[in-house]
């Protein structure tokens, strides 16, 4: 199932989010993360996004009066499923 969860600055999930933005933008595309969780502003709004409670994603939003813009988006990849090896009798 998925789902979606508002972040806030103290997330357990903060290192996965911070990855995978770091691996999905490049530098010269990227603000500063740490004043974008922190939220001081109030203009940002981060939620992350889970299959089967496992992150897979997330967006960051830069709100403005009556307008919401989607600034970052972003998923993850997931990790191939490993079958184990046949054994021989």
């Amino acid at each position: 199932m998925f789902s979606t969860r508002r972040i806030k600055p103290h997330s357990k999930d903060i290192p996965k989010i911070k990855k995978l933005y770091i691996e999905s933008f490049p530098e010269n595309e990227r603000f500063s993360f740490g004043s974008m969780i922190k939220n001081e502003s109030g203009c940002y709004e981060t939620f992350a996004f889970y299959h089967d409670d496992k992150f897979c994603g997330f967006a960051i939003l830069l709100n403005s009066l009556d307008i919401s813009h989607i600034i970052y988006f972003a998923t993850a990849i997931p990790a191939p499923e490993t079958t184990p090896e046949p054994t021989t009798p």
